[in-house]
């Protein structure tokens, strides 16, 4: 996170500083540590070279529509759109002819602005999926009411943007606003209901659905720590929690390695980094 961090804000002359003296401290202390320092900014460098590599555009998929802006992705790339701009929804694919204007890196994370011509909207499975969450949430606003239907759509579908003004003002001023992001509780809850269906083989399958269904930064982050763990079984040895929870760590930032920057990401993977190492002592101190 630090050398993606620095060579995003293009501080390489900080990075090769902070390495100098980690590689020092590791020949005094820890010399296998040698190998990870010197690794790790190179997947970091490889990581934003990918993001930034010119592709061929053939379609995008709209993430975000703001009012004079749009937001779209083309795997885990985002671009954004704030020319010659057209009606579309979330998960709607765009098809059309694009004039690619690459951005430097840092720009919030886009990689480049797109002018689209000869626009063509269309669905898709994805494009339907994300319209029958959409209808999910507006059901649950619809039976219980904005203030808890949209907390109730939060903590079970991932959605954010029907929390009411005050409550979410609330929660923030007592310092609870993380509750509201789908974490390893949740799926935990759901791993351990499936089991009890006897659906234990294939609760990783339908984790994976969850997941990609509420599409969160928890979410894919529990994936691939029970991915990790399940796969340790079948090879019948231990998985450390640890190596689990910093291995998902490198794959997400790898393949989008502007999600650092997001508040959700730091938290819910220093949370569980801080829940595996200090749970005796906090367990202790609770007795």
């Amino acid at each position: 996170m630090l050398s993606l961090y620095l060579i995003s804000v293009q501080a390489k002359a900080v990075l090769l500083v902070i390495l100098f003296m980690f590689i020092l401290a590791a020949i005094r202390f820890e010399r296998k540590m040698i190998t990870v320092l010197v690794i790790m900014p190179l997947l970091a460098m490889a990581s934003l070279t990918l993001y930034y590599k010119p592709q061929v555009l053939n379609e995008v998929r709209v993430a975000k529509v703001y009012s004079g802006s749009i937001v779209v992705q083309d795997g885990f790339r985002k671009y954004l759109i704030t020319e010659e701009l057209f009606v579309c929804k979330e998960g709607d694919l765009i098809k059309g002819l694009y004039q690619y204007n690459p951005l430097p890196p840092g720009n919030n994370g886009y990689a480049g602005n797109l002018i689209i011509s000869e626009v063509a909207v269309k669905q898709d499975t994805l494009s339907n999926l994300v319209a029958f969450k959409k209808n999910l949430v507006n059901e649950v606003i619809g039976v219980y009411g904005l203030d808890i239907g949209g907390l109730m759509a939060s903590l079970v579908l991932g959605s954010k943007d029907d929390i009411g003004e005050k409550r979410a003002g609330d929660m923030k001023n007592m310092g609870i606003m993380h509750i509201l992001s789908i974490s390893g509780f949740h799926f935990a809850l759901l791993e351990n209901m499936l089991k009890k269906m006897k659906l234990g083989r294939s609760s990783i399958l339908i984790l994976g659905i969850y997941a990609f269904f509420i599409n969160s930064i928890p979410g894919y982050r529990t994936l691939l720590t029970i991915t990790y763990r399940t796969i340790g079984h079948y090879l019948k040895k231990d998985p450390d929690p640890i190596t689990g929870i910093c291995s998902a760590l490198v794959i997400q930032t790898f393949f989008s390695p502007y999600i650092i920057f997001k508040i959700g990401f730091l938290l819910t993977y220093l949370a569980t980094l801080g829940i595996v190492l200090f749970h005796q002592k906090i367990l202790s101190g609770m007795l």
